[in-house]
């Protein structure tokens, strides 16, 4: 790294309650800004927008957005900053992430969703 902090705020369109496509479109963006930033900011649930069905859109923490943010901070060398909805324990967060090239994960849970329906 050099002495400044270079950060890229990467603020796109996501697909809606589509992780797949979303990490694919992702992905690509961090690979273009790869070598020019040390920290990339993704939007906030970037995986499936501000989704409601929590049940049918929650990743776990080693489903398939952790360890691809992992893949994707290592490859590049750069940290990444974001949230996604995750499932833990049976309850559902919108859980926020930092994770640093050398494998450093920071978590912080944001908002514990719950139904207001029951």
């Amino acid at each position: 790294m050099t002495e400044d902090l270079r950060i890229s705020m990467i603020q796109s369109h996501i697909i809606w309650e589509d992780r797949e496509e979303n990490l694919g479109y992702y992905g690509e963006l961090l690979r273009r800004v790869s070598g020019r930033t040390d920290l990339a900011v993704l939007p906030e649930t970037f995986t499936t927008g501000f989704s409601m069905d929590v049940e049918r859109q929650a990743d776990t923490m080693d489903g398939q957005t952790i360890p691809t943010i992992k893949e994707w901070a290592k490859k590049y060398k750069l940290a990444v900053a974001g949230s996604f909805i995750a499932r833990d324990n049976g309850k559902f967060y919108n859980r926020a992430f930092f994770i640093t090239p050398e494998g450093e994960e920071y978590y912080y849970d944001k908002r514990l969703y719950v139904n207001v329906f029951s």
